[in-house]
């Protein structure tokens, strides 16, 4: 694969992670809207203060592997020199 095909990728899957509501995946079964307590944030610190502390810390989790992840994976896919 070619550097513009690396990015490409690198780009898209940062993409599609980011946009994986954890939160609300996984409050799911509650029957809690995220948005109608505390204070109306989707994340982990609210779970974790108005739904459940193992939820939350989850969520937290969660959300900090769909950070980590694409950097991962970028790692995996070779040190790629863009910019120089």
């Amino acid at each position: 694969m070619d550097t513009s095909s690396h990015v490409i990728v690198m780009l898209v899957v940062g993409y599609l992670l980011g946009s994986i509501p954890f939160a609300r995946l996984f409050t799911m079964r509650s029957g809690i809207d995220l948005f109608e307590v505390g204070t109306g944030n989707p994340g982990a610190a609210n779970v974790f203060r108005k739904i459940d502390k193992r939820i939350g810390a989850a969520v937290f989790l969660a959300d900090g592997l769909k950070g980590a992840l694409p950097v991962f994976i970028a790692n995996m896919m070779g040190r790629l020199k863009i910019f120089g």
